[in-house]
């Protein structure tokens, strides 16, 4: 997922319109600000690989179990972040920040960088549509979170976006209004 991050420095110095990488980079951000702090603050939660380490009960058990029969055959990468990640969260690292699940930002960024997809080519969108669908599928899969947490996620990066579309309209007519007074002046 962090491959996103070169999503970003492509948009930044892509051909595309400029209002395009605009959006682009609002809708990122914003997606960050209110899917990454702010409702992850308001709906503190974790995944279901730490439901019962957390005493919820062992509703999840069967899914853990699985993953960890697969990882005896071949790894499985996920569970030692999701342990990395537990013993930040317990404190005996401090390696890492802890654990979130709602929203998942990993389907929130895939679905921003998936909307700029479409902006730039339909098949590359169509693409991006199925890679979206992959993390989604897999974030639930592996344990990392609920499918609530991914959908929320796919609305806030929706979200995001248009309001960064309007952001960006408002951004256009004051520097246009701005370059108009200086010419005056």
């Amino acid at each position: 997922v962090f491959v996103i991050y070169l999503f970003l420095l492509a948009a930044v110095c892509s051909v595309l319109e400029k209002r395009t990488k605009i959006v682009f980079l609002y809708a990122f951000m914003f997606t960050w600000m209110i899917g990454g702090v702010l409702l992850a603050i308001v709906l503190s939660s974790a995944g279901p690989v730490y439901f019962a380490r957390l005493g919820l009960g062992s509703d999840f058990e069967p899914l853990m179990t699985t993953l960890r029969q697969f990882n005896d055959v071949s790894p499985v990468w996920s569970l030692t972040v999701q342990e990395m990640l537990w013993d930040s969260y317990s404190g005996k690292t401090s390696m890492l920040s802890g654990i979130s699940a709602m929203p998942s930002m990993h389907v929130a960024s895939t679905t921003i960088v998936t909307l700029l997809a479409y902006r730039i080519n339909r098949k590359f969108g169509h693409l991006m549509l199925v890679f979206t669908a992959l993390i989604f599928i897999g974030s639930v899969h592996l344990g990392w979170h609920y499918a609530a947490d991914g959908l929320l996620g796919i609305l806030v990066a929706i979200a995001s976006w248009h309001t960064a579309k309007w952001v960006a309209t408002r951004d256009e007519a004051f520097q246009r209004w701005v370059l108009g007074r200086a010419e005056v002046d």
